[in-house]
């Protein structure tokens, strides 16, 4: 560890999980609504799932109550998971 410059450690090319923040897509979510950019973006989120195996959507109004988040589950054709606790006696 004496050894490492920490000033010039390189960014890193991607993140586990990829950030996705609606702040830096405000002018791509103007022109429709979060619900609608998900489905239009369905294909390329799964990809970007499958790479980096975890997605965190920061700043998005949609997943703010239950409502919201579940339109955006089924915007994504995403299967909820139940609790075990759900099915059990």
């Amino acid at each position: 560890a004496d050894n490492i410059d920490i000033d010039n450690i390189p960014q890193p090319r991607e993140t586990a999980p990829l950030i996705v923040d609606a702040k830096e897509l405000a002018d791509r979510l103007k022109s429709g609504t979060e619900e609608a950019y998900f489905v239009a973006e369905r294909e390329k989120i799964m990809e970007q799932l499958q790479q980096h195996g975890a997605i965190l959507f920061k700043n998005f109004e949609t997943m703010k109550d239950a409502e919201g988040f579940r339109a955006f589950y089924d915007a994504l054709q995403l299967n909820p998971c139940l609790d075990p606790i759900h099915t059990s006696g």
